[in-house]
């Protein structure tokens, strides 16, 4: 997904790490690798089994795990095989950086595409929300919407190993999506997000003041509020999902989005920017293992879900171990009976 490991050649004098530094840089890839491979796959079969989850923004975090996993399953093990092949000073065939390249530029257009969904999808459910709540389960724009991002990600991806001016044409493109997009986009959420929170407290000391005026019990008086309530704290833990999500993004992948342009720039010193791309980048690629981290940590339904897969898994487990038993237990009786 990365820009750096998009221009990053075959040469292995393009940088100068010591073989400490590469060693550490390819175990690092390797073990985020798996560690992310499966933290995606876990989502996408969370997603999958658990109908609860399946809810219009999930739609986006499923198709932004999708991307995730292309990174931590095809394009990292292979950057790890460019650190590698380039410690031994072996020859990168032009084939395996293409396909590398195309899995990086798809990547990371699907993920940008999927921020701006999902963040979408949170301003209209805060911004609108009785248009919002009328449709329950998964919206059907919101499937036309991830599906357009695919379809647009490869078409970009495939173009991009091609042509010089297409790779900057991407650049361009996650710049305005990121920047000029999803950040005033979620910020202008926050906004309204903070209007609703008054609006719910100066609520809240009304209906106070007058349960204390008619003598009602503070429970009965507060039932009225308590839906609204309980849907402010669900939309509150879906934005900080988005925002980490974001924070996530931008933290991982700007720097090696601005390091090419400064590569431009720079006609001097370039090996030490050549090394400094290497480790930008593989910061950058690592960024993917943390989406379920990122997940787990702030959606509870999520957590449930795991929580009610796991034991489901073990009670088969044991379901099964009794039956074996069972079986086992009657052919040596059949055994005995026979003999």
């Amino acid at each position: 997904m990365s820009w750096a490991a998009m221009n990053y050649t075959n040469s292995h004098t393009e940088f100068t790490l010591t073989d400490l530094e590469i060693g550490v840089l390819a175990a690092v890839n390797i073990i985020f690798s798996v560690v992310g491979s499966m933290g995606n796959i876990l989502v996408c079969f969370a997603f999958l089994r658990s109908p609860r989850l399946r809810n219009t923004m999930n739609i986006f975090i499923l198709s932004l795990s999708c991307s995730a996993l292309l990174v931590c399953l095809i394009a990292q093990p292979m950057f790890a095989v460019s650190l590698i092949k380039h410690y031994q000073q072996e020859h990168i065939t032009n084939a395996f950086e293409k396909v590398r390249k195309f899995f990086a530029y798809t990547s990371l257009l699907a993920s940008a595409g999927n921020l701006l969904g999902v963040t979408l999808d949170r301003f209209l459910a805060i911004a609108k929300p009785f248009w919002y709540g009328d449709h329950d389960g998964i919206r059907p724009e919101a499937l036309v919407f991830a599906a357009a991002v695919w379809c647009f990600a490869i078409g970009l991806g495939t173009g991009a190993i091609l042509k010089e001016i297409i790779r900057l044409a991407v650049l361009s493109y996650v710049f305005i999506i990121v920047i000029l997009v999803i950040i005033p986009l979620y910020i202008r959420i926050l906004q309204i997000a903070a209007k609703h929170r008054k609006k719910i407290l100066a609520t809240r000391s009304r209906t106070s003041s007058l349960a204390v005026r008619d003598h009602q019990p503070p429970k009965a008086a507060s039932s009225k509020y308590r839906f609204s309530r309980l849907h402010h704290k669900i939309d509150r833990s879906a934005l900080v999902t988005v925002g980490v999500f974001c924070l996530v993004f931008v933290i991982g992948w700007f720097p090696l989005l601005v390091l090419p342009l400064i590569y431009r720039i720079i006609k001097e010193d370039r090996r030490l920017i050549q090394d400094v791309f290497q480790w930008v980048n593989t910061i950058a690629l690592c960024s993917s293992a943390c989406n379920p981290i990122v997940y787990a940590s702030t959606d509870q339904r999520f957590r449930e879900s795991l929580k009610l897969m796991y034991r489901r898994w073990v009670t088969r487990r044991q379901d099964l171990a009794t039956i074996q038993g069972k079986s086992s237990r009657s052919s040596k009786h059949s055994n005995e009976i026979s003999s």
